[in-house]
């Protein structure tokens, strides 16, 4: 996880320096291995680095392009890079001067235009500029994994990784949207397009964002594919999914720092375990509760042990909860409300200790239904024309004293 932050004036009125120093610092958090700024003319650009591959300083960003031209801050993992940097050596005789992903982001730019983003397969938010005309393009990944804010000013517009970049600038007073309060509070979390303040939002998932000569213009780049295929068995279903989830668990574990998994007792984590390369050196990570309603370890360790996979178990703390909750809050820069956060922030200090990059399960046991909320429901969906024929029935008996019956 980084974290990325930029200024760009519609005018010819320089950056603010200052400004974006002090936007990145506040992004700290997200990057604690390194950081830069790059202000040229009416752009900035800002970026913190936890450092995931090539952990030399040749990876160190804002990033430039070999010829100089496009500078990028980029907040993400791109899956497919290598692919990428084979297509761009044939075509444009790109020879890889790092081993960061980062480096065919301009690159690609250069030999695509802006249409790159279609080509990436990963999650991502990138600002890149092209020093040559002045454009500015901000893009975020299709599932909105990675965040990226935007603050329109009284010269231009703002963007960071978190909100909180934005309280650097005097001239930023936060207030809340309303809308947004109640959709936070109802839902536990902002729109996906949207923040908790007002003439704050952010960059849709999918989209693109650029200014030129032409002006400011947004566009949607990427749609979730929704095909019907022909109907199969079971068990070709299963294989389908299982392949599906090999590759993307061996595209997720690129990586030049120890790695980790956050093994619960669900189906989601257990299923990243079991799809790992069996050469790949992973420790697994369980939480340990002292309330046995909650605590998964026995199955934690019993899945651990069935994968042939080391397991360790971390107690929480319950010492400075108060100070771990304001920490957390932090963490999700106010934009999440979920019963397990304190918990997850814990346990990921304690993994940081041992690994970098931690791999956790989240959605398969809502797409498996491997919860017991969904047993009930599928029951409730059985017994409700049965109730609902019951409910009829009772009314029509008292209505008909009166006279009257229910259709």
């Amino acid at each position: 996880m980084c974290g990325i932050a930029g200024i760009y004036n519609f005018s010819e009125k320089p950056a603010d320096h200052a400004l974006i120093e002090g936007m990145t610092k506040r992004l700290i958090r997200r990057g604690p291995d390194g950081g830069g700024v790059w202000v040229e003319g009416r752009a900035a650009l800002g970026h913190r680095r936890l450092a995931i591959r090539d952990l030399s300083p040749a990876g160190a960003q804002p990033f430039h392009s070999a010829c100089g031209q496009i500078v990028v801050a980029y907040n993400g993992e791109l899956y497919n890079d290598r692919e990428i940097a084979a297509t761009l050596g044939r075509t444009r005789g790109f020879v890889a001067r790092t081993g960061c992903d980062t480096e065919v982001i301009p690159e690609s730019y250069l030999e695509w235009g802006e249409h790159f983003v279609e080509r990436l397969e990963g999650i991502f938010a990138i600002a890149l500029y092209d020093r040559r005309d002045g454009t500015l393009l901000l893009a975020r990944d299709g599932n909105g994994t990675k965040p990226l804010y935007i603050r329109m000013t009284r010269d231009g517009l703002h963007f960071a990784s978190e909100t909180k970049a934005f309280l650097a600038d005097p001239a930023f007073s936060p207030a809340f949207d309303p809308a947004q309060l109640s959709h936070m509070l109802a839902l536990g979390y902002v729109a996906p397009a949207e923040s908790l303040f007002l003439g704050v939002r952010q960059l849709a998932p999918g989209t693109c964002l650029v200014i030129d000569r032409q002006g400011l213009r947004e566009r949607r780049f990427w749609r979730p594919l929704r095909a019907v295929e022909p109907s199969g068995s079971l068990d070709h279903s299963a294989e389908r999914v299982i392949d599906t989830l090999r590759g993307v668990v061996s595209d997720q574990i690129v990586s030049d720092v120890p790695l980790a998994v956050l093994q619960s007792g669900g189906i989601d984590s257990t299923l990243i375990s079991a799809c790992l390369p069996e050469k790949c050196d992973v420790r697994l990570f369980s939480v340990r509760f002292a309330d046995r309603s909650h605590d998964e370890s026995e199955l934690a360790g019993i899945i651990a042990g069935r994968l042939k996979r080391p397991i360790s178990f971390i107690d929480l703390a319950r010492a400075d909860v108060l100070q771990d909750f304001r920490m957390m809050v932090d963490a999700v820069d106010g934009a999440l409300a979920d019963s397990s956060a304190l918990a997850t922030f814990q346990l990921a200090r304690a993994v940081s200790r041992y690994a970098t990059v931690a791999l956790s399960g989240d959605g398969a046991d809502e797409y498996f239904g491997g919860y017991p909320t969904y047993r009930t429901s599928a029951i409730t969906n059985r017994l409700k024309p049965l109730l609902f024929q019951a409910v009829l029935r009772r009314a029509n008996q008292n209505r008909h004293v009166h006279g009257q019956t229910l259709r």
